[in-house]
């Protein structure tokens, strides 16, 4: 908006003489001279500021990089433990490489190489020893996790890792790196890091992640909460005396023999089918090769967290210059003493 002429105003009260009953106007007058005065610096003096450049380009606070640090290791840490990594043995953890592969969701697609590290032996004796369960040691498991491990933003320090081993038990895990992200928050929001965000706009760091935990724990309650082991023994038993039992009733239901085994293959495979796929949901988190692609849900996860390198929105390069907020200030004071001595 164009500013404010007074030299009309002014000419015409320049007019008055000098009795006193033209005091307050002569008062009036010299107020007005001084605030056409700033305005009239203030029209000089201001100059459209020049876009600085992209915030994508700075190199993002320090504040920001150990908390996606923590919020990486704390993802990496909660899904190691889903999937139930031996007791004892060191949680899987590597550098994260942005823009990387994502770590495929059939494990069969690896390597030559990386598959030899899990899989001893040919394809033939690896579904053998699928079908009989004996994929499911302790030993497998770990050599098959060991094969896909988790990729933390900044890597894994010495003192993290010896932290992780110290602490027992898997929830302890996640609870230790937990105390790590709301400790860190409280320090640097004591030591200023946070700038002026408000409280209750930081304390929604503490929601999420208690809600982060909430979710945690009933995923957990699916890994480490068995099936009920006497109906899981008695469907099993029932299986064995069907696969007995099936043959003779097919053979006394019908007279031809071809479709008395026909109908036996199908009646049998349905009950044992849905057998094992009950065994395979019982835990979706470490039956390979059907289990939830944790590696790759983390990945996701871990690239969503670097968008918050990138800063503010590209073309958010504007903020106000010091002297437009100093002329305006003085601007606001002239005025208010003008309302002042008016009155």
């Amino acid at each position: 908006m164009p500013l404010v002429d007074y030299n009309q105003e002014l000419n015409e009260l320049a007019t008055y003489d000098d009795s006193e009953r033209h005091t307050p106007l002569k008062k009036t007058l010299s107020s007005m001279k001084s605030l056409f005065a700033v305005q009239e610096e203030a029209r000089v003096e201001h100059v459209i500021p020049q876009a600085p450049p992209p915030r994508h380009e700075e190199s993002p606070s320090p504040f920001v990089q150990e908390l996606v640090h923590l919020f990486s290791l704390m993802s990496a840490v909660s899904f190691a433990t889903l999937r139930n990594d031996v007791e004892g043995i060191e949680i899987p953890l590597e550098k994260f490489m942005p823009s990387a592969p994502w770590p495929p969701v059939d494990p069969d697609v690896n390597s030559p190489e990386i598959r030899k590290s899990y899989h001893q032996g040919s394809r033939f004796v690896t579904g053998l020893k699928y079908l009989f369960g004996m994929t499911r040691t302790s030993k497998q498991r770990t050599l098959y996790n060991a094969a896909r491990p988790f990729r933390v933003i900044g890597g894994v320090s010495d003192r993290e890792m010896k932290a992780l081993r110290a602490a027992r038990g898997m929830v302890a895990k996640v609870t230790i790196v937990k105390l790590w992200v709301e400790a860190f928050i409280s320090r640097e929001y004591m030591a200023g890091a946070t700038g002026k965000v408000a409280p209750p706009i930081l304390s929604r760091l503490y929601q999420y992640i208690s809600d982060g935990m909430i979710g945690y724990h009933q995923a957990r309650k699916i890994s480490f909460v068995p099936f009920p082991f006497p109906h899981a023994q008695l469907t099993a038993l029932f299986n064995l005396v069907m696969l007995v039992f099936m043959p003779i009733m097919m053979i006394s239901f019908t007279d031809r023999v071809y479709v008395a085994a026909v109908i036996n293959f199908f009646c049998v495979s349905c009950f044992v089918g849905l057998h094992e796929v009950a065994l395979e949901l019982e835990n979706p988190f470490q039956n390979p090769p059907n289990d939830i692609p944790l590696n790759r849900f983390h990945a996701m996860y871990n690239e969503a967290l670097m968008v918050l390198f990138s800063g503010n929105h590209p073309d958010a390069w504007w903020q106000e210059p010091a002297q437009n907020k100093k002329d305006s200030d003085s601007i606001m004071l002239a005025k208010t003493d003008l309302f002042i001595e008016a009155n």
